[in-house]
């Protein structure tokens, strides 16, 4: 299998890091390695390859990896929980387009006709913004998040050892 490996070159052990929390890789990191995970293959296996100009002991090693791990675990969960609110958006303008559209079918008498197409517009909106989110933003998503999946399990090589 093809690989898509992301090269980054680190000077010192402290600059990978957060500066205000030493557990965690800075964003700046973190938005470099996501970015270079979009431009390879997608179907080529990850990997994180680590130009490191002095030599990590074991235990730095180990910690950048968990730092790294962690935190596209943490950006995996945001996007599970973003996710799942926009399943209920997704819902709810399905439910309001599709009720919209009966209302106005079955007030045509009472509202008249200029009221029931706008009624009926009105709904047909909501459901061509649920068929955009579906089609467009869904989509762009769903490729967010398993590029994030992947970079939480990528295997991370170390050039220089001590």
């Amino acid at each position: 299998m093809e690989s898509n490996i992301i090269e980054v070159d680190v000077k010192d052990i402290e600059e990978v890091f957060n500066p205000f929390n030493e557990n965690q890789i800075s964003d700046e990191l973190g938005r470099y390695i996501f970015l270079n995970s979009k431009k390879g293959m997608s179907k080529a296996e990850l990997m994180i390859n680590i130009d490191n100009k002095i030599p990590f002991d074991e235990e730095e090693r180990e910690r950048l990896v968990d730092a790294i791990r962690t935190y596209f675990g943490l950006l995996v969960r945001e996007k599970m929980i973003y996710k799942r609110n926009n399943s209920i958006k997704k819902i709810i303008l399905l439910i309001i387009g599709v009720l919209l559209i009966i209302i106005a079918s079955l007030s045509v008498s009472v509202v008249g006709f200029v009221g029931a197409e706008l009624i009926s517009t009105i709904g047909k909106v909501a459901l061509w913004e649920l068929a955009h989110i579906l089609l467009f933003e869904d989509r762009k998503e769903r490729f967010d998040l398993k590029k994030l999946k992947e970079l939480s399990e990528c295997e991370v090589i170390f050039k220089n050892k001590k």
